[in-house]
């Protein structure tokens, strides 16, 4: 596998509860998963944020971490190359990425 390897694993759900998931998900990755988290506090939560942004009561966009890393890592670019001439172009790639309402 390609990448840094998992330090924390925070479950969140009703399969939380079932000891043969957090066996399951122990032994796959090598790390015990959290328990300071309620799993079910943690999705009534995601659901609340969700139906905010739906009825427009909260402002923002929920972003895949790959997203708001590759927003990061072309912004950074844009503001390096600005020298150049190029930082336009890199900018609105950014837009683009952090904009993007495909999952």
């Amino acid at each position: 596998p390609v990448g840094e390897p998992i330090s924390e694993i925070v479950m969140v759900g009703g399969a939380t509860h079932m000891v043969a998931v957090r066996k399951l998900v122990s032994n796959l990755f090598g790390v015990t998963p959290r328990r300071t988290v309620d799993p079910m506090e943690a999705v009534a939560l995601g659901a609340a944020v969700y139906g905010g942004m739906l009825s427009g009561e909260v402002q923002g966009r929920v972003m895949q971490p790959w997203q708001a890393e590759l927003g990061r890592i072309i912004e950074a670019m844009a503001a390096d190359d600005d020298s150049n001439g190029n930082g336009d172009q890199l900018q609105q790639a950014a837009a683009w990425t952090i904009n993007d309402e495909d999952e």
